[in-house]
């Protein structure tokens, strides 16, 4: 088994002195005004890419609903019970997991339901927990049903065979597809089992790591202890992009790498303002953490450090686009707002008030350069993983009713209306 290879701090000798201008306490919509600089360096077989002023956008740009599938009362076809995988073919066919109906619907790039694939059972074909779906380059479609076994289907929706998973480990985790086409799925613990598509195991492929583990909350219960992660703490976070290649960084720091076996490295690198955990959001993300754990066979439990840190990490988590764009989830200041989901009933399972700030996301194209900021809806789900390119986001989004949808977003300047351009027949 390969050890992957993650470059450490040390291997970066560049230092920088130009501040940005970005601040993540303002809207970012009266920030990325300026022209794109960076400084780049190539050492060894790494790129080097560090933004160090502005963005080619020059504006942060708004994700505008322009498509969406599902209705609260209509046809079954678009009827969404719980999605709970999403991917889209370079011909904008969309594949939607429905867990609930335990099957694969497929739609047109305008919306429209072409078939559906499989059924609930245990059978050739049918599912009991699908979770997660990918379209090939050349046309056929995965299905996970954990944690039990992968289905192949063709591009027609005909079942052509599958293979059990190794091990059956559960994971939320979505499975990836390399560079040829075959299955990366976390099968073990930190480890990805690479299958072909007729579920041939070719290699295992550890996740990549720098080996940091952050400190924890160690907790003696009635019938044992229990571990508890520290709120705002930086963790190690990673993904694979649509050709194959790792993505993967320390959100300590704004420093992102993407590579592939044996071939270069792309750093990205960007410099930007702290972000403060305010003292009210530290008093009741402890507070929530307390309450879990008191629930949980320890009702006298006091916190007694270590202490949640002053500033959050710069960003939170990564994702790869279709164009082999990479998104960057970055964290920003909160503010106190209602919390419309509290049940005053029940007040030990929450806060009247919830702190809360704009998810905004950093685009950079497939060589690093930094494209400009994104702000993302609050309705717009981050599960399952959407499907992003810097023209066009695909996500499950909860209507105001309450009912799930697919929605396409396409991208423009920041004040756009978000009112639908289409609406899918149902």
């Amino acid at each position: 088994m390969r050890k992957n290879r993650v470059l450490g701090a040390a291997s970066l000798v560049i230092v920088l002195t130009v501040g940005m201008l970005i601040g993540c306490d303002t809207d970012p919509a009266l920030e990325i005004d300026q022209q794109w600089t960076s400084l780049q360096e190539r050492r060894g077989d790494t790129l080097l890419v560090r933004t160090t002023g502005g963005s080619i956008w020059r504006d942060t740009v708004a994700l505008v609903r322009e498509l969406s599938i599902g209705v609260l009362d209509g046809e079954d076809a678009y009827l969404l019970g719980a999605v709970g995988g999403l991917d889209v073919d370079s011909g904008g066919h969309m594949y939607v997991v429905d867990r609930q109906a335990k099957n694969v619907r497929v739609f047109s790039a305008e919306g429209v339901h072409i078939r559906t694939i499989g059924r609930g059972g245990e059978g050739p074909g049918e599912f009991l927990r699908p979770d997660c779906v990918r379209a090939t380059s050349d046309g056929r479609i995965i299905v996970r049903d954990a944690p039990w076994r992968f289905s192949v289907f063709s591009s027609e929706g005909e079942y052509r065979g599958g293979w059990p998973i190794l091990s059956g480990f559960g994971t939320s985790t979505a499975f990836f597809l390399d560079a040829q086409g075959r299955v990366l799925n976390p099968t073990l613990p930190d480890t990805l089992v690479r299958y072909t598509v007729d579920g041939l195991v070719v290699d295992t492929v550890p996740e990549p790591s720098r080996g940091y583990a952050p400190p924890r909350l160690e907790v003696t219960m009635e019938n044992g202890r229990a571990s508890y992660s520290i709120p705002f703490l930086p963790s190690e976070k990673w993904t694979v992009t649509r050709d194959g290649r790792f993505l993967f960084g320390l959100t300590r720091e704004y420093r992102i790498d993407r590579w592939e076996p044996n071939g270069p490295v792309l750093r990205i690198e960007r410099v930007v303002d702290p972000v403060p955990v305010q003292s009210g959001e530290a008093a009741q993300a402890r507070e929530s953490v307390t309450r879990s754990i008191r629930s949980s066979n320890n009702p006298s439990w006091s916190w007694q450090g270590p202490e949640i840190p002053s500033h959050k990490p710069p960003w939170l988590s990564v994702f790869g686009g279709l164009d082999g764009s990479i998104w960057v989830l970055r964290s920003t200041v909160a503010v106190e707002e209602d919390n419309q989901e509290w049940d005053p009933e029940r007040p030990e399972r929450g806060s009247p008030t919830r702190w809360m700030g704009p998810r905004v996301a950093d685009v950079f194209d497939a060589g690093g350069s930094y494209l400009g900021p994104v702000k993302i809806p609050e309705e717009m789900s981050l599960y399952p993983t959407p499907v992003l390119s810097a023209e066009a986001v695909w996500a499950v989004s909860t209507h105001e009713l309450g009912f799930q949808q697919v929605v396409r977003y396409r991208l423009s300047p920041h004040g756009d209306s978000p009112a639908d351009q289409a609406m899918s027949p149902g």
